[in-house]
């Protein structure tokens, strides 16, 4: 059978945790390898990408395994997606450690409605528990269990699962909205690639440093949305706060609180 990946901008472009809801996937979401370029780039099997691609046989894209996540360096990347994250590490560079780029209309939209396009939080996390191929991460500790949850958007091959991802939906007490999203990739059969040269931050879980990038995206709108992104041993989390925390966050609420919320989930 033929492999079909996602190719997309990551964290700067496309999917950024607004992957569609369970009833606009498709036969894509199957259990092929995803290959998940931290940094800047995403190749998934998840329906919803605006480019699809085929796997290359003479181009292939370096070390990757299913169940495995692990850093490569930019040079043992095919020759395209090299250019292609040497444009981000310019940018990374201008932005003094920070990778700023735009935000679709389309996704300013997607995260602007996100909350009501969630399941009602009633019931919601635990019908997703019930269909779920492993359990959510417990948020128990960290300043998400002390916020309004709005909804809860799980997402996999079919309506009633079994469903390998999910996207947590929440207001903060000044309204702001914050999303938690999560993708067990191990258990979907997946694998992660990360580009050393583009990480910018770090999220401490358990003992280990996992690899994670920072960025803050505008869409021609005006609307903002800050990112922390980071994988584990068994899975990719996305942290989406609709504000510019460096310039809107305060003491409060800037990358620094993000990055605690993020080494608070389990």
């Amino acid at each position: 059978m033929e492999k079909t990946f996602r190719f997309e901008k990551l964290l700067l472009e496309t999917e950024m945790s607004m992957r569609p809801p369970i009833a606009e996937h498709s036969a894509l979401l199957i259990r092929y390898l995803m290959v998940f370029l931290i940094g800047y780039f995403l190749l998934t099997v998840h329906a919803g990408a605006d480019i699809h691609k085929k796997a290359d046989a003479a181009d292939p894209v370096p070390q990757i395994e299913p169940g495995k996540a692990k850093l490569v360096d930019l040079a043992s990347l095919p020759p395209p997606l090299r250019r292609a994250v040497d444009d981000e590490m310019r940018r990374l560079r201008a932005g003094d450690g920070v990778l700023y780029g735009d935000m679709t209309s389309e996704e300013a939209h997607d995260l602007e409605s996100a909350d009501g396009r969630a399941l009602p939080p009633e019931g919601a996390l635990d019908r997703f528990i019930a269909h779920a191929t492993v359990p959510p991460a417990d948020v128990a500790a960290s300043d998400l269990a002390g916020y309004t949850l709005a909804g809860v958007v799980p997402e996999g091959p079919g309506q009633d699962g079994p469903w390998s991802s999910v996207k947590r939906v929440y207001r903060r007490p000044d309204g702001v909205l914050v999303m938690l999203h999560e993708w067990a990739y191990v258990a979907e059969g997946g694998g992660v690639l990360g580009v050393r040269e583009l990480m910018n931050a770090s999220v401490r879980h358990g003992t280990a440093r996992c690899p994670a990038q920072f960025a803050i995206r505008r869409a021609p709108t005006g609307q903002v949305v800050s990112e922390l992104r980071w994988f584990t041993d068994a899975k990719v989390f996305t942290l989406s706060v609709a504000q510019d925390v460096l310039a809107d966050g305060g003491k409060d609420h800037g990358k620094a609180w993000m990055l605690r919320l993020a080494e608070a989930i389990e």
